[in-house]
């Protein structure tokens, strides 16, 4: 069995307003709601605007520099640096071409210029139109909201330079509610 209440405000038991509805479906919080409610942001998702050249046995600052998403314009020259303080929740996937059998591609995400988590994968394909992607997915860090920045890494061992794949590469961060 299942219970229908209608109503059109709701309060407290001291009879101050929480929320209203309209009637409609549109619901609107009550001033004292302002500044309460915890948000995901800032949130950005970024991805290269074309690709780029990796060199051989080098560590690389991917070039994110196309703005899907940048909730509070935290991310510029190819780093994150959000103005609020918390835990985030941070995703870095790298795609590169013609990587052949047993060659390497590591990804790594930097903070304040030193590595704090890496993936390693390995191509297990070999000719001209074979690529290998790594990801790190879902790594919590903590950030001051101040001075804090975040940046994506890419090094690949094939022996000659190699180019990032533009459409499968990409970089979010997104605040934690509550943490």
């Amino acid at each position: 069995m299942s219970s229908i209440i209608k109503v059109n405000t709701y309060q407290d038991a001291n009879g101050n307003a929480l929320f209203s509805s309209d009637g409609s479906g549109t619901v609107t919080l009550d001033s004292n709601f302002s500044g309460v409610l915890p948000s995901n942001t800032p949130a950005i998702m970024v991805r290269p605007s074309g690709t780029q050249t990796i060199s051989n046995a080098t560590w690389t600052k991917v070039e994110f520099s196309t703005e899907d998403s940048d909730t509070d314009s935290n991310f510029a020259s190819h780093r994150f640096t959000p103005t609020s303080a918390g835990y985030y929740c941070v995703n870095l996937k790298v795609s590169l071409d013609e990587l052949n059998d047993q060659k390497r591609t590591d990804i790594q995400i930097y903070k304040n210029g030193s590595g704090i988590v890496r993936d390693a994968t390995q191509a297990s394909m070999s000719g001209g139109n074979s690529f290998v992607s790594a990801m790190i997915s879902g790594y919590i860090v903590q950030m001051n909201g101040s001075s804090d920045y975040l940046e994506g890494y890419v090094y690949q061992d094939h022996g000659s330079n190699r180019n990032t794949r533009s459409t499968e590469t990409f970089f979010s961060a997104y605040k934690i509610i509550g943490a």
